[in-house]
């Protein structure tokens, strides 16, 4: 990839201008004093970087979830991936990653990285109406003017509009930036950034074009949105499904586009660890904060569960008297040394191995051999049982 091609991350960097602030304000029914609360608190003082490149970040572990195969063996090789966040500090400029990365894999280098005035994630591109991650960059090259309107998509996409009107500081700063929100106390500086600027007089402007003093108050009635096509809702459900087993929910079983138990038991168990209201349902609302939310980490006792862990849950305890009830009747029907006394699952199948040379001249000797066999399906079925059992267990897919 030659960087060149993309002339360093270099465009015209054209800066905001007081007039974009009310006017773009004015798609979502607010006035600049809303959405200037917003973005002192999400844009740190502007898009574009001292060489005049829009503000980037480049995450590893969303550049790790958008390759696979021998292209995410190669990132993860050169320290460009990782699958968790915060396994390693960020530098000071992420562009120099970023342009190593795209050597890789340009798109998916590009949707893994956060963009301009309102860091907007590469990989949201389309929420914030863009067809490429490409199409959007370059734009953000040019003029803060995109980033803002891309910020302000975003906040209709997530739903957070509403929010934003209502003035909830607590719901805009949740939806946009996960549950730490209240950690960094962003819903605390949006109120006060918000009190700063109701005190200060606002940019003349109005939709009809006339800017004297009379019609420059801000406008606080809600404007209607185009809505998006109507998707099929079984590509939706897919979706969520996809981003739950991305985000460490693996319990919400096959993407195959169905609302099921298993599906809603996984939103409910997302939003519970994410302090979200327990809904169980797909919203757009819900494909936003999958998107944003950081993947769930399994805890060591968790991920290093063993069937001696295990052994009071019901499946298991189930599994054994199956097992137990496997090797009584191989001992009753003679051949219980085939277990050697042990609770080794190769063993018993070596053991089955011999009885199977065997059989042709045994069966017409003894149909004790028939016993056995039994015996060792079900100590089979039963130590099959407990193996995907803890095997669940350690991936989240069984409680």
């Amino acid at each position: 990839m030659a960087v060149t091609e993309w002339n360093d991350f270099k465009g015209a960097a054209k800066r905001l201008e007081d007039i974009d602030i009310p006017r773009i304000a004015n798609r979502i029914g607010v006035g600049e004093d809303e959405l200037h609360a917003f973005m002192d608190v999400e844009t740190a003082g502007g898009g574009f970087d001292a060489k005049g490149r829009p503000k980037m970040l480049f995450e590893p572990h969303v550049f790790y979830r958008n390759l696979s195969g021998a292209k995410r063996a190669a990132a993860v090789k050169a320290g460009l991936a990782y699958a968790k966040w915060g396994q390693k500090a960020y530098p000071r400029d992420s562009y120099p990653r970023l342009i190593k990365a795209m050597a890789i894999d340009e798109t998916a280098a590009l949707k893994s990285a956060s963009w301009g005035l309102g860091q907007v994630l590469g990989e949201n591109h389309e929420m914030v109406g863009y067809k490429t991650v490409q199409d959007m960059v370059r734009a953000f090259m040019v003029d803060e003017e995109h980033h803002l309107e891309a910020m302000v998509d975003y906040l209709i996409s997530a739903k957070l509009a509403d929010d934003l009107r209502r003035h909830d500081w607590t719901a805009v700063a949740r939806g946009y930036n996960g549950p730490s929100y209240a950690k960094n106390r962003y819903h605390t500086k949006m109120a006060t950034a918000f009190k700063k600027w109701s005190k200060i007089k606002d940019t003349p402007w109005s939709p009809d074009g006339k800017t004297d003093a009379v019609v420059a108050a801000p406008i606080k009635v809600p404007v209607p949105t185009p809505k998006p096509a109507v998707v099929d809702q079984s590509d939706v459900i897919r979706q969520v499904q996809d981003l739950l087993w991305d985000k460490g929910y693996p319990e919400v079983g096959e993407s195959d586009g169905k609302f099921g138990k298993r599906t809603r038991n996984a939103i409910l168990a997302f939003q519970a660890d994410n302090d979200l209201p327990l809904s169980g349902q797909v919203t757009d609302e819900l494909l936003a904060q999958l998107i944003k939310a950081p993947k769930r980490e399994m805890t060591p006792a968790r991920e290093n569960a063993t069937e001696k862990d295990l052994k009071a849950e019901p499946v298991v305890n189930d599994a054994n008297w199956l097992k137990k009830l496997g090797a009584a009747i191989l001992t009753a029907s003679g051949i219980g040394g085939v277990l050697d006394g042990t609770d080794n699952l190769d063993t018993a199948i070596v053991g089955m191995g011999k009885l199977k040379s065997f059989a042709e001249t045994l069966l017409s000797v003894s149909p004790w051999i028939l016993v056995g066999a039994a015996g060792f399906g079900v100590f089979y079925f039963g130590r099959r049982v407990i193996q995907k059992h803890v095997e669940a267990y350690r991936e989240g897919r069984a409680l």
